[in-house]
């Protein structure tokens, strides 16, 4: 429905990054943490900081709640700016300015695309945005949540999820009864080799029972 109203207004639609998402919110509870006396040796500028109780101030991966102190900091930012959120699509935004022009926001996490009928509006946007978030701005929109989007030059778009479908095939491939093929590799690992998604374990207990092994041998393999 999002792009689908992008092709019928005749722009293109953009699309944004947010680097590190959760380490820029802040933390809205009384959280302490201890950072271990070595990494003093390590960093000597933070000594003073390390083996002594800390409140953490910004948000980190791996907290139960970054999540929802990032989504906390961007809604009451983009309301601030005088977005409206959706009330049936919460993650969708917009904006109708005083001189007609209109802006789309459509966010998953740290990931947003959005839209408008006036080149200088999304200019002002993108400036208000990034004086607040250290952000990456992409320009059009190709690729969103595994989806390809292309978008013609009479702005009609075509979508693809082939990437999308092939993943779902590949998680439940052994569960209608296809053997999946994994690719294996000698250890020591050659020094050439670059991993992937496709080395990933498929079980966490099968990466927990070999991991360290396959660490030990991948470190030595580097070091040499």
């Amino acid at each position: 429905m999002f792009l689908a109203h992008v092709a019928r207004l005749k722009v293109r639609v953009r699309q944004l990054d947010f680097i590190g998402a959760f380490l820029q919110a802040k933390v809205r509870s009384r959280i302490f943490m201890i950072l271990p006396s070595i990494y003093g040796s390590i960093f000597p500028e933070f000594k003073q900081y390390c083996g002594t109780p800390l409140r953490l101030l910004k948000a980190m991966y791996g907290m139960t709640l970054s999540g929802k102190f990032w989504y906390q900091d961007l809604l009451e930012f983009l309301v601030s700016m005088g977005f409206m959120q959706s009330t049936v699509i919460r993650c969708l935004f917009y904006k109708k300015y005083s001189n007609g022009s209109v802006i789309f926001i459509l966010n998953y996490v740290d990931d947003m695309l959005y839209y408008g009928i006036s080149e200088q509006t999304l200019t002002n946007f993108e400036l208000k945005l990034s004086e607040r978030f250290n952000m990456e701005l992409k320009g059009q929109a190709h690729w969103y949540l595994a989806t390809q989007i292309t978008q013609l030059a009479s702005c009609d778009i075509i979508l693809d999820q082939t990437r999308y479908c092939k993943s779902i095939i590949k998680k439940y491939l052994d569960s209608v009864g296809c053997k999946n093929v994994t690719r294996k590799h000698t250890i020591p690992l050659p020094t050439d080799f670059v991993a992937t998604s496709e080395d990933c374990s498929k079980r966490e207990e099968i990466a927990a029972e070999l991991g360290e092994e396959y660490t030990l041998d991948y470190a030595s393999c580097i070091g040499s």
